[in-house]
């Protein structure tokens, strides 16, 4: 864990720092100077991306991290590679393109008419879906390389660029539609910022040479991989993005951006498990290659604890400090209407980082095929829980679909990777957490509070940050975190609590 703890915990100083500036964009920016309406449509132009950019890499993403280690050390055959990877992207990008020019009158008339979207936002959500792709592609190739520090930074540099280009807009320097299409700009930059970091970690020069890669690449089990690979990503994919996709049509983009806002909350709970699983699967890859299964269990045990003890600390600072946040928030009278879909959904990610790397591990393994059977049933369940709880219950009834599914989903990756395997993550007295978090949640709850909001999530939300992570850390409920904090005091020359 000494490599994926280094590099996790360094690309989380980056992401949590963007962690925060979105805070203050969520909190602050785009609720004073935008619409709920206009955040829904930014926010539905990244759902879309992320829903499409699967679509359009078929797999690729994962036959990258499969077979890198296989040709890492045969130059001519990782050009190869690298050559049907990110050929074939853009080939699907392409042709997206074409096929979206062809029927943009089509486009343009179902979702004006049914999501109320404007056509800059619809064009957008086609343009940066066809950029996506390369980004994901991007962020794979240099954890491969051990590197995500720096594709985080880039990844985050939009939580500096929009509430930029928001805040011009809010002064009148250019209208929305003109905002939106800085947004694509912004999109066509960042792909080139990632493609001259690639450049900087290995040499980058794709063959495209189809009869070579035929004759040297085992291309009929690299596509069949990539086919249950593609479907797997993809149904994942769906799984988090179908919410807002179903949400449009029933509840316009004003429920979408009170969904959006939520899930961003919810999200910033998941960062870590981003971080672990980014720069931990190329390991699991190898280890499977090894049948090293002691590893792999070490991995999947370290994760859990890690996961869990994160994750139900920041819940508990989330749940202490809400309803003071939407009392401090422009438009907190509207926002507020989300608060129970924020709690939902953060339940949601709990469960998911409780459960560990459970899904890397098995993407990796030969049974990877099983992924995609549990995803189908998941996303079976979200889909139809979602038809029936968003006219029922709203916002909050896809937040449900999500809790649900995501639990189905990982009861039954965690039952096959006991039975198949025997690996089972220990959580050893990483449950501790929970009895420690709910009694600072309830104490908050009976503590007199102070006139100001602002002050009273300082203090309570703070407080009860500083003590849940130090009581984590005394009981050692985590080693791993506990190792990692030791080693940053050291290097202070401060000696260790524990």
């Amino acid at each position: 864990m000494g490599l994926i703890a280094r590099q996790s915990f360094k690309a989380g100083t980056i992401t949590y720092i963007g962690a925060l500036l979105g805070v203050v964009n969520s909190v602050y920016i785009y609720p004073k100077m935008l619409s709920i309406g206009q955040l829904g449509e930014i926010q539905y132009i990244f759902s879309t991306a992320a829903l499409i950019g699967p679509l359009l890499l078929v797999g690729l993403s994962s036959v990258l991290v499969k077979y890198f280690t296989d040709y890492n050390m045969d130059e001519s055959k990782k050009q190869l590679l690298y050559g049907l990877v990110f050929g074939g992207t853009l080939v699907n990008a392409f042709l997206f393109l074409i096929v979206s020019f062809f029927l943009k009158d089509q486009i343009l008339q179902f979702f004006i008419s049914n999501h109320g979207l404007s056509n800059a936002a619809i064009y957008a959500s086609v343009i940066i879906s066809a950029i996506y792709p390369f980004v994901m592609l991007s962020i794979v190739f240099s954890s491969n390389h051990g590197r995500i520090a720096i594709p985080n930074l880039l990844l985050n540099l939009v939580k500096l660029v929009l509430p930029l280009v928001v805040v011009f807009y809010y002064f009148d320097f250019y209208t929305f539609t003109t905002l939106i299409r800085l947004l694509v700009f912004y999109y066509g930059i960042l792909c080139l910022l990632y493609f001259f970091y690639m450049r900087t970690l290995d040499r980058l020069k794709p063959t495209f040479n189809l009869s070579e890669i035929k004759r040297r690449l085992p291309v009929k089990e690299i596509f069949s991989f990539a086919a249950f690979s593609f479907l797997g990503s993809f149904g994942a994919v769906l799984m988090n993005q179908i919410d807002i996709q179903m949400i449009a049509p029933k509840l316009g983009t004003y429920g979408v951006g009170l969904y959006s806002w939520s899930f961003f909350i919810a999200n910033a709970l998941a960062i870590p498990l981003g971080l672990l699983a980014s720069i931990s699967t190329p390991l699991i890859s190898k280890f499977w290659k090894a049948d090293n299964l002691s590893e792999l269990n070490k991995i999947y045990g370290q994760s859990s604890r890690s996961l869990i003890v994160i994750s139900v600390g920041l819940f508990a600072c989330v749940l202490v400090g809400l309803d003071d946040l939407f009392l401090i928030m422009p438009k907190g009278g509207e926002y507020v209407l989300a608060k129970w879909t924020v709690i939902i959904l953060c339940i949601a990610k709990v469960i998911d980082m409780a459960a560990g790397l459970n899904s890397q591990i098995l993407a990796m393994s030969k049974s990877y095929r099983y992924l995609l059977l549990f995803l189908a049933v998941s996303v079976i369940f979200n889909v139809g829980l979602n038809l029936i709880l968003i006219p029922v219950y709203g916002i909050k009834g896809s937040a449900i679909a999500t809790v649900i599914s995501i639990l189905v989903f990982n009861i039954l990756k965690y039952l096959f990777l006991w039975k198949r395997y025997a690996l089972i993550p220990e959580f050893g007295n990483a449950l501790l957490v929970i009895p420690i978090a709910l009694f600072l949640v309830v104490g908050s709850k009976y503590t007199p509070h102070f006139d100001s909001s602002l002050l009273n999530i300082f203090v309570y939300s703070g407080g009860t940050f500083t003590l849940y992570y130090s009581a984590a850390y005394k009981l050692r409920l985590s080693s791993e975190l506990n190792s990692f904090i030791n080693k940053q005091l050291l290097r202070f020359g401060i000696k260790p609590f524990d």
